[in-house]
């Protein structure tokens, strides 16, 4: 009775996860898809996670960059739950890792690699830009997205974001861009 017991909550917390990173993926492979192949780093960097915790502290998220937009209904009111679950799952990337084979013709870099300059420029000139995304985190029944993405062109060269998507007819949606920075 006790391995029957342990059985069935093995079952149920592998389902959960393979439900999660599949729903991550399908997410990631969807946003990704008009800028394949692409060259992205294993992990997320430190810092950028903290700018994702901090982004997500306050009740209410807000687009902050609407221009020339109707700014009504771009805001996002977060329970005390949802804050704790996004605060937790934010926490678990911490040493999260991306699998080699996340994207079709794509390239996976180790986070050093793209820091230092070995083998860098080489990189840069057959893909153009190196990626570094957070693992997509789901609320409300994976109807909402937050996500953090940036890329590194070079030099001075960069863009990221943290955004907030709606799953809007079986399609994720734009809908909220809280943090941006352009170097």
């Amino acid at each position: 009775m006790k391995y029957l017991i342990l059985f069935c909550c093995l079952f149920i917390v592998s389902n959960s996860y393979s439900q999660s990173t599949k729903n991550s993926i399908k997410f990631l492979q969807e946003f990704f898809a008009d800028k394949l192949p692409i060259v992205y780093s294993d992990t997320i960097h430190q810092y950028d996670l903290k700018y994702l915790k901090e982004a997500i502290v306050k009740d209410t998220l807000y687009n902050n960059f609407f221009f020339g937009q109707n700014n009504a209904g771009r805001q996002l009111i977060l329970t005390k739950d949802e804050k704790k679950y996004l605060l937790e799952k934010i926490d678990e990337q911490q040493d999260f890792i991306w699998p080699n084979n996340l994207f079709q013709n794509s390239q996976k870099i180790d986070l050093e690699e793209k820091n230092s300059n070995s083998n860098l420029k080489k990189k840069l000139k057959k893909f153009q830009s190196i990626y570094n995304f957070s693992k997509p985190v789901f609320i409300r029944n994976n109807s909402i997205c937050i996500f953090y993405y940036g890329y590194y062109c070079g030099g001075e060269c960069g863009q990221g974001s943290i955004e907030i998507y709606r799953k809007i007819n079986s399609k994720w949606t734009k809908w909220i861009t809280m943090v941006q920075w352009i170097s």
